[in-house]
Order: C-alpha cells, then sequence, then structure tokens
C-alpha cells in the first residue's frame, strides 16, 4: 500500500494492539488533499479527507486475516492518528449497541427470514433500546426494564411517554 501513496501528500499512522491471544496491527493513510473529488462531484464540499485502513489480525488456532476499508472524513485538518481513533471509537460504539441487542433482546437468536421482517424487528429493538435507556426512575439493567415494562402497564406507558424534552 505505501507504494501506492508515493507522491500524494498523505499522513500514515500504525498500531498494534494484542491480548488474549490475538494480535491486531492496524496501518492507516489519510489524503486530506481532496480538491479535485470536490470539483468534480460538487455535492461533496464537505469532504475532507479519504483514509485507507489495512488491519491484520492473527489469533490462536486461526488462520491469519487480512482486511483494507476505505473511508470518507468531513475533517480537514487532521491527521491520520485522530481518524484512527475515531474509526475505532465508532465500531466500538457499534460492537457495544450489537452486544446490547443481543443481550436485552436476543437479537441473534431470531430467525426472521421473509420481506423486511428482520430490519422492521431491528428498528424496533433499537427504538425500545433507547426508550428504555432513557427511562432513569429504576435503576435496573435494560433486559430487567424490558421484562418489567411486560410486566407493569404503568411502567410500559411510563416508558413509551416519557418527556423527551428533557433527553
Amino acid at each position: 500500500m505505501t507504494k501506492d501513496f508515493r507522491g500524494i501528500v498523505h499522513t500514515r499512522t500504525r498500531s498494534t494492539e494484542g491480548d488474549h491471544g490475538r494480535l491486531e496491527q492496524r496501518q492507516v493513510w489519510l489524503i486530506n488533499d481532496v480538491n479535485w473529488l470536490k470539483e468534480r462531484y460538487p455535492q461533496w464540499q464537505t469532504l475532507g479527507g479519504i483514509a485507507v485502513v489495512e488491519s491484520w489480525r492473527e489469533a490462536q488456532g486461526k488462520p491469519e486475516s487480512y482486511e483494507r476499508r476505505y473511508y470518507i472524513t468531513s475533517h480537514s485538518d487532521k491527521p491520520a492518528d485522530f481518524i484512527a481513533y475515531a474509526i475505532r471509537s465508532h465500531w466500538h460504539i457499534e460492537t457495544k449497541l450489537h452486544w446490547q441487542l443481543d443481550v436485552s433482546f436476543g437479537e441473534n437468536r431470531q430467525r426472521l427470514r421473509s420481506g423486511h421482517a428482520a430490519e422492521n424487528i431491528a428498528l424496533m429493538n433499537k427504538i425500545a433500546l433507547n426508550l428504555l435507556k432513557n427511562e432513569k426512575t429504576v435503576k435496573v439493567g435494560v433486559k430487567t426494564k424490558r421484562q418489567k415494562a411486560g410486566w407493569d402497564n404503568d411502567y410500559m406507558l411510563k416508558v413509551l411517554t416519557m418527556d423527551f424534552t428533557s433527553v
């Protein structure tokens, strides 16, 4: 990949992380000079850069994996290490959301395959998750709040009709 960026102004960062028998290495290249692209596509005036992420992952007992991903950003004045951190933070939030949906709603066990059923249920689960997280009168986890809403109609109405102006 390095030779592909020869002659193009860019920033680059590398990172290595390892735990629990897993080693992951990442390199991020960032090009901030994207005026040529904005001229070609006027609707992309907020484009600040293009990033390429390469990752190598080794885990005990599994074959090594390699992945290349491309990202666009509106940050025009940030270096590659900032973008690398932003990308990792985004995926951390996504992973945390999917974990919560699986634990509280059993999303990975659902076997909906007809039409748009899976997409519709996933959207409803996300809405329910947000409503339950924003309900603060009961100091328990989302799964317990969900059960309580199923058992107690008054609590369910409280969750569904909460005051969104305070959020």
